[in-house]
């Protein structure tokens, strides 16, 4: 009775949960809507745009973070921020969204693998591999993963997804390396077509240190996503 009863108060969380969010993606797309023409947007910049991840404060205030995609491909760092009051109305906005996304894909299919985006990957860090990446796992969110352990201490996901090179978007294979011969942990994109590098960003922050004892630590920073533009 009591197992019976956990299930149906799971179930009905759920389910809460998840209507909850397409409410909250039909108030974002809808706002969007509204002011698309002044952001400079068409409706094929913002049709396939989903959530990424939500959270509720105690005062009901829900912030939205969305993420711009085309024909059910991510384009990186292309985000929205929305901030919704309890009955769903929008309180605030920033993003850094992509114009004209139709006009700056040159492709949406790949003419690369992603073993040899992998084997690519490899070459740009100047490795040379001695085996090929081993495909372990496909999920529901086209993300592929592969084993490489003399490549990477973890699985290696690998996504395709858009990256905005000057006025193109570059279809690329994304791919997160987690160095077995170091402490870097690369976020790496491979041309999906060419097979060339296109950009790299390391998650693992070095700091310098000076010799001298209770010396301070320069370059410390921590980096993250560029400045979303103002609404």
């Amino acid at each position: 009775m009591i197992s019976r009863l956990y299930f149906i108060i799971c179930f009905l969380l759920v389910t809460f949960t998840v209507i909850s969010a397409q409410e909250n993606l039909l108030s974002a797309k809808l706002h969007i809507h509204q002011n698309a023409r002044a952001w400079g947007l068409e409706q094929d910049d913002y049709e396939d745009i989903f959530v990424s991840s939500e959270a509720v404060s105690d005062k009901g205030i829900t912030y939205l973070y969305l993420h711009q995609g085309y024909k059910g491909i991510p384009i990186r760092n292309a985000m929205m921020t929305l901030i919704l009051d309890k009955n769903g109305k929008v309180l605030s906005d920033a993003h850094n969204m992509v114009t004209k996304v139709r006009n700056k894909v040159s492709t949406m299919t790949p003419s690369l693998n992603p073993p040899d985006a992998i084997t690519s990957s490899a070459a740009h860090l100047g490795i040379r591999l001695k085996e090929k990446p081993q495909l372990s796992k496909r999920s529901t969110e086209k993300i592929s993963t592969y084993d490489l352990p003399e490549l990477s201490k973890s699985p290696i996901p690998a996504q395709l997804k858009y990256e905005l090179v000057g006025e193109r978007l570059v279809l690329v294979w994304n791919l997160n390396l987690d160095m077995a011969n170091s402490a870097d942990y690369w976020d790496m994109n491979i041309d999906a077509v060419t097979g060339e590098f296109v950009s790299k960003h390391n998650y693992t922050l070095y700091c310098k240190h000076h010799e001298q004892t209770f010396a301070r630590h320069d370059d410390c920073g921590i980096k993250t996503f560029r400045k979303i533009s103002n609404n």
